[in-house]
C-alpha cells in the first residue's frame, strides 16, 4: 500500500494533527481489551538514534533465536514499515484486516464520547493488537514525539527503557532547553525498571539520573571513552566496548548483582552503519541487551550477538544507494544529527563535490542546521517534504543565499531528483538530507533510476 493510498479511517485521522496526552490512545486500547498489556516491551526514547538502537536491538534478539516484534516511525512510503514481525514488514492482508478492527474500535470509542485519534495513535493500537496476536518474544517499541506523553507511554510496565542521544529538537512541544527536553524523554522510565542511557550532555545525563534515582530504577550508562574505534569506512565500522566501568547509580535492587559487568568487554565488534554515533548507539543496544540478559535469565550466546549486530540494516542512516555518483540519504532533520552527519562527511567524504538535495520542515532550527551543513556543499537543489509542516522552498533558498553556491527549486522531489542527477558528475556525490518525508520518495526514485532493487 504506496502513500497514495490512504484507509479512509487514516485519512479522517490525519484531520487532527498531533496531540500529545495519553486519554485517548488508553480510551482506543481499551477497546482492544488492552493488547499492549501482554506484551514484553523494550521501549526507547530520545531525539536521535532511536530506530537504528531499535533495529540493533532487534538484529540481536533474533540471531539469538527470540521472536520479535518492532514498531518504529515515522516511514518512508509505506505505514506497513513501521510495524514488522522478525524482520519482516506486516502484510497487506494482516495490516488490512488489523485497521478493519481498529475502525470498529474507533467508532465504538467516538460514540462514548472520547475524542477520535490522531494517525500516530491509530498506527500504535494497530501494532499493539497485531503483536498480542502474532507469536513474540519482545516488542521492541520507539517513542514517536517525546516520552511522557507520548501515545507509546501507554504501557505501565517495560522490561526495559533506553534513552537515545537528547538533543533541541521540536521545542515548541517539549521545551527550550536540553533539562526540560529530557523531562520529557526521562517520562518513559518506570518504577523498578533498569533504564539505558546513550552518552548524554551533562544537563541531559542529570535528569535522568535523578528521574531514575526517584523511581528505584536501575541507571546504567557508559562513557564514550569506553568505546574505542578500531576501523571506520563508508562500508562499515569495527570496534571494541568494556562495559566493566559501566557508570551505574540510583537505588539497586538486591537481587541485581552487578557482578555480571566484571569483565564485560566485545572486540572486533563489526556495524555496517558508519558514523561514530551509530557505534555508540550499537554499543548502547548491546549493554541493553547484557541487562536484559540478567534481568530475564535469557539465553544469549555472545557470537550471536555480534552477528546480530553486523547483520542490522538501517534504511535512510547514511545509506549508500549507489557509488558513481556515490549517492546517500541520510534521515538528518536538526542540528544534533546534522553535526553527526558533518562529521561522518569530513571523516569519509573529503575528495567528493556534493550536490546537496534538501527539503525540511518549517518548525526546525533551520539556520543552526545551515550552518552545520553548507560549508561542506558545492551545490544545492531545494525541494518540499510530503508534510504539512513543510518549509517553503522558497524561503529556504533565501536563507541559502549568503552561502554563494548555486541554487535549484523544484517542489516537486521526484523532478529534484532529476535535476540533482543532471548536475552531479559521476565522480561527484549526491547527498539527500532534512526530513525524512523527503528522503523516503527520493530513496525511491534514486534506486530506480540506478535499477536497484527497492
Amino acid at each position: 500500500m504506496k502513500n497514495q493510498n490512504i484507509p479512509p479511517l487514516i485519512s479522517r485521522a490525519r484531520e487532527y494533527g498531533s496531540i500529545l496526552g495519553l486519554k485517548t490512545i488508553q480510551a482506543l486500547l481499551r477497546e482492544l481489551d488492552n493488547p499492549q498489556d501482554k506484551l514484553q516491551i523494550i521501549h526507547i526514547a530520545g531525539t536521535n538514534g532511536k530506530g537504528s538502537i531499535a533495529s540493533f536491538f532487534q538484529g540481536m534478539l533474533m540471531e539469538n533465536n527470540y521472536q520479535t516484534g518492532l514498531f518504529t516511525s515515522p516511514y518512508f512510503q509505506d505505514p506497513r514499515e513501521m510495524i514488522q514481525h522478525n524482520g519482516v514488514r506486516i502484510s497487506e492482508k494482516d495490516f488490512g484486516k488489523t485497521l478493519k478492527v481498529l475502525e470498529k474500535a474507533v467508532e465504538n470509542m467516538v460514540q462514548k464520547g472520547n475524542p477520535h485519534p490522531t494517525e500516530f495513535e491509530i498506527y500504535v493500537a494497530a501494532a499493539f493488537y497485531y503483536f498480542a496476536r502474532v507469536t513474540i518474544d519482545f516488542l521492541v517499541l520507539e517513542v514517536g514525539l517525546g516520552g511522557r506523553e507520548d501515545a507509546t507511554n501507554v504501557i505501565k510496565k517495560p522490561v526495559l527503557s533506553v534513552i537515545s542521544q537528547i538533543g533541541l529538537d521540536h521545542t515548541r512541544f517539549l521545551g527550550n532547553t536540553l533539562k526540560e527536553i529530557a523531562e520529557h524523554k526521562g517520562g518513559i522510565v518506570k518504577d523498578g525498571i533498569p533504564v539505558i542511557v546513550y552518552p548524554q550532555e551533562q544537563e541531559s545525563q542529570e535528569v535522568l539520573q535523578r528521574i531514575a534515582s526517584d523511581l528505584n530504577s536501575p541507571f546504567f550508562s557508559f562513557d564514550p571513552e569506553q568505546v574505542i574505534l578500531q576501523h571506520s569506512s563508508l562500508q562499515g565500522q569495527c570496534f571494541s566496548v568494556d562495559f566493566s566501568a559501566a557508570a551505574i547509580s540510583a537505588s539497586l535492587r538486591n537481587d541485581f548483582s552487578l557482578d555480571f559487568l566484571k569483565n564485560t568487554a566485545y572486540t572486533d565488534v563489526k556495524i555496517r552503519l558508519p558514523g561514530k554515533h551509530q557505534v555508540l548507539n550499537a554499543a548502547t543496544a548491546l549493554l541493553g541487551i547484557r541487562i536484559l540478559e540478567k534481568q530475564l535469565a535469557l539465553s544469549i550466546n555472545a557470537g550471536n550477538l555480534l552477528k546480530g549486530l553486523y547483520d542490522t540494516k538501517w534504511p535512510g542512516r547514511f545509506e549508500v544507494l549507489n557509488l558513481r555518483p556515490l549517492t546517500v540519504i541520510d534521515g538528518a532533520h536538526n542540528v544534533p544529527a546534522v553535526k553527526s552527519l558533518r562529521e561522518t562527511l569530513k571523516a569519509h567524504c573529503g575528495q567528493y563535490s556534493i550536490t546537496l538535495l534538501l527539503g525540511m520542515l518549517e518548525d526546525k532550527d533551520v539556520d543552526g542546521f545551515l550552518q552545520e551543513i553548507m560549508p561542506l556543499v558545492d551545490r544545492v537543489v531545494l525541494t518540499k517534504p510530503l508534510n504539512p509542516r513543510a518549509l517553503n522552498p522558497m524561503k529556504l533558498k533565501e536563507k541559502i543565499r549568503a552561502y554563494g553556491l548555486d541554487i535549484i527549486v523544484e517542489p516537486s522531489i521526484y523532478k529534484a531528483c532529476l535535476e540533482t542527477l543532471a548536475i552531479t558528475g559521476p565522480s561527484d556525490m549526491i547527498l539527500g538530507i532534512g526530513s525524512l518525508y523527503m528522503i523516503g520518495e527520493a530513496r525511491e526514485v534514486f534506486l530506480e533510476h540506478f535499477n536497484h532493487p527497492l
